[in-house]
């Protein structure tokens, strides 16, 4: 499957890589298994990673926190207004009163 971007279609992009002894060996053994060209392995496997990566199979939110890049917690509405009182009850309860 060809993916144009305007209406006069493009020329195939031919593609050079180097692949290390571990990578082509298992390039090999996948077209030969298949029996599929290297052009058509190599579309099967951007696809993969494109539906993988790209199209996101979970939403970008669930993404960030499972990554611990984001965290989320619960708390009350006025919380960016009183969170000074609110710390100070939670370790008055935790530690007493100092």
């Amino acid at each position: 499957m060809r993916v144009t971007t305007n209406t006069t279609e493009t020329p195939p992009t031919r593609i050079s890589a180097r692949l290390d002894t571990t990578h082509a060996a298992r390039l090999d053994l996948l077209r030969r298994s298949t029996g599929l060209p290297l052009s058509d392995l190599l579309k099967r496997g951007i696809d993969l990673l494109y539906d993988e990566q790209l199209k996101g199979s979970r939403p970008p939110f669930e993404v960030l926190q499972s990554t611990e890049f984001i965290a989320s917690g619960e708390g009350t509405p006025d919380l960016s207004e009183n969170y000074k009182e609110d710390l100070a009850e939670l370790l008055d309860s935790k530690h007493g009163h100092r």
